[in-house]
């Protein structure tokens, strides 16, 4: 969480700049005053979730974003209109495509956000039968090495609960030689036990044809660093292609991670130990974890 006031934040900084450009490309008054408006919602969320950059809002804090505007009670109990949010993500996805293409970010967390009405009715968290489905090597085409990495970076969050931005940074020193464990390193550095390492070192195996100079655990077919968006799409399609629910998403698996450990019995400290919402105490190693 930020102490900055929203106002001088440098997202809110880009939200201007993106307006004054709008402006001076001759659009309508009243189109510029309601990107505007539409835009100070969206900045105050982000920022009040910990993103003051926009560099530092993958595709989750966009869907997080139209889940918690959409479904936001307004007064007498009624929600925003799918008008009313379709418009201000349509602001946003202008927002980020111009942050992109100027070269300000390098990627665009809000391209392949879904509609409102998809995010919404978005499963919270999976059955184990759904999780099972999305492992699948069944969703796979045959020989396929990128289909051997999505299912690597699938299972991954679904099995220990990372995320995307975490996912993204890990570099091969960072998994054991057994894919048993992998060490998440940044803010909330810790390890986590991976309860089923066969897909992990199915990828490891695979993983120098991608490009043997890239450190990342999970590049792309041009040897370079899969990013959070990246991320989010293999998820998505992934998902679909395994007939899933629509909206099926990093944070619908990261949600299934908390909600098998707590199933499990594991305690809430050492589960926002394992989320990284807590800094790591090493309660789980002297418990038997990883």
């Amino acid at each position: 969480m930020t102490s900055t006031p929203v106002h001088d934040t440098e997202l809110a900084a880009c939200a201007q700049r993106w307006i004054a450009d709008v402006d001076r490309r001759g659009r309508a008054a009243n189109t510029v005053a309601a990107y505007r408006g539409d835009l100070r919602h969206y900045v105050r969320m982000m920022v009040a979730d910990g993103h003051d950059d926009p560099r530092s809002i993958g595709p989750e804090d966009v869907e997080r974003f139209v889940l918690l505007f959409s479904t936001e009670e307004l007064s007498g109990g009624r929600t925003r209109a799918d008008t009313t949010v379709a418009r201000v993500l349509s602001a946003v996805r202008g927002l980020h495509a111009w942050l992109c293409d100027t070269g300000e970010t390098s990627d665009d967390p809000a391209a392949d956000v879904a509609s409102p009405q998809a995010v919404r009715s978005a499963p919270v968290e999976l059955e184990p039968d759904e999780v099972a489905t999305l492992l699948s090597l069944d969703v796979d085409p045959p020989g396929d090495p990128a289909g051997v990495r999505d299912r690597a970076v699938v299972s991954l969050l679904a099995l220990t609960g990372i995320r995307p931005a975490e996912l993204v940074d890990l570099d091969v020193a960072d998994a054991d030689r057994d894919a048993r464990l992998v060490r998440v390193s940044g803010d909330r550095p810790r390890p986590l036990a991976v309860p089923d390492p066969r897909a992990l070192r199915a990828w490891i195996e695979h993983r120098p044809l991608f490009g043997r100079r890239s450190t990342a655990l999970f590049p792309n077919q041009r040897g370079e660093r899969l990013t959070r968006q990246g991320v989010w799409r293999i998820v998505t399609d992934r998902a679909v292609a395994a007939g899933l629910p629509a909206g099926t998403s990093p944070r619908v698996l990261r949600n299934t991670f908390a909600a098998v450990e707590r199933a499990g019995g594991t305690p809430e400290p050492l589960l926002r130990e394992l989320l990284g919402t807590a800094p790591w105490s090493g309660a789980a190693e002297r418990n038997g974890g990883p």
